[in-house]
């Protein structure tokens, strides 16, 4: 079997002891270090490596401001300075934070959801405004404590230093079932995938950190989850596809609890301007934005990458949908809209996730 694309190899960095600017501007410069370690060894072990990635832990917004200007990564290096309460957010910080090139996540909606859905709606909308790209770099989280994670931007470092890793899999995954037709035989295959992965990783030298993976199945263009779910037999937009959510969705909780090392969200996901399949039912109107959170219910992670029309009551609401399915899940649950200046079917630029067709709610 080929080995797994590493989608990402995210550093978490530690928590300062004082909350001193000079302790956070070299836990940066250690992970930096420990990332460019990593990714030559994983390339000299033939992995190919998708993203290098840090992760902050939760800092004082006095300390983030500060922080900002004292930054020195690489651009091909993603950073994310955690997740700010949305009481401590505000629309410059915001604009400073994304338009720099970096990722947070909003905390605290769940406490007030009805207020706070009207103040996240209009920050969000006024940050797409600016730039639509910007509001691809932030999310809306709905759980209770920071979710430590590979996957952006709801990524927020435990405060314990650690290497976090996610795979791109889902073709892999979809070989497997057409040639055998067994989800108990993929999990087995994808089992011993995963045990000579992290064999290699623990031959890097890096014995005194500790490392975890999410093991999400997470789309990147062609390479699409709507691909392998349809593989099962159910098709996007139709009866059934919830059900083939459902199905890959206890094969990586299955996968998660045999190899175990398992941090994040460990289940399916459909980031709409990730996959090109489900960019293709949006160019044809055949799914809406209330689809994509209607699968969120089966054990997708969120609402993700979704291209709406600017109408802020709009957004308000569809956070208030999304807060009562996290109400019924009860695991982490991550949104990320990008409000935008056309009407369904127009196409968006989004940088580097190409021309995106905007959705209808």
């Amino acid at each position: 079997m080929h080995k797994p694309v590493i989608r990402s190899v995210t550093v978490f960095t530690y928590k300062p002891t004082t909350f001193d600017l000079e302790e956070v501007v070299e836990s940066l410069k250690m992970a930096q270090g420990i990332l460019l370690l990593v990714e030559k060894k994983l390339k000299e072990l033939g992995y190919d490596v998708f993203t290098t990635r840090i992760s902050l832990p939760r800092l004082p917004v006095l300390l983030i401001k500060r922080l900002l200007d004292r930054i020195d990564i690489p651009s091909s290096i993603l950073l994310s300075v955690g997740g700010i309460d949305i009481t401590h957010i505000d629309y410059d910080l915001a604009l400073d934070i994304v338009s720099r090139g970096y990722y947070f996540s909003i905390y605290g909606i769940s406490r007030n959801p009805q207020e706070y859905s009207y103040t996240v709606s209009q920050l969000i909308h006024k940050i797409a405004e600016e730039n639509p790209v910007y509001a691809t770099q932030i999310s809306i989280s709905y759980h209770h404590i920071p979710l430590e994670t590979p996957y952006f931007p709801d990524s927020t470092s435990s405060g314990e230093l650690g290497i976090g890793f996610s795979f791109l899999y889902p073709n892999i995954v979809k070989n497997i079932l057409e040639e055998t037709e067994s989800l108990t035989y993929t999990v087995e295959k994808l089992e011993n995938m995963f045990r000579i992965t992290i064999n290699d990783i623990r031959h890097l030298g890096l014995g005194k950190y500790r490392f975890g993976i999410d093991y999400s199945i997470s789309p990147w263009m062609e390479k699409s989850v709507v691909s392998l779910i349809e593989a099962l037999g159910y098709e996007l937009g139709k009866p059934g596809f919830n059900y083939g959510v459902y199905l890959i969705n206890n094969m990586i909780q299955e996968l998660a609890k045999r190899i175990g090392y398992a941090i994040g969200y460990n289940e399916v996901m459909l980031p709409y301007a990730e996959d090109a399949l489900l960019m293709d039912a949006g160019k044809y109107q055949k799914i809406r934005a209330r689809d994509l959170l209607l699968y969120t219910s089966t054990c997708v992670v969120g609402p993700d990458m979704i291209v709406v029309p600017a109408e802020q009551n709009h957004l308000r609401q569809f956070l208030l949908d999304t807060y009562s399915i996290w109400r019924l899940k009860q695991k982490p649950l991550s949104a990320r809209i990008i409000p935008v200046d056309g009407l369904p079917g127009d196409k968006i630029d989004l940088g580097k996730f190409g021309k995106v067709y905007v959705l209808s709610y």
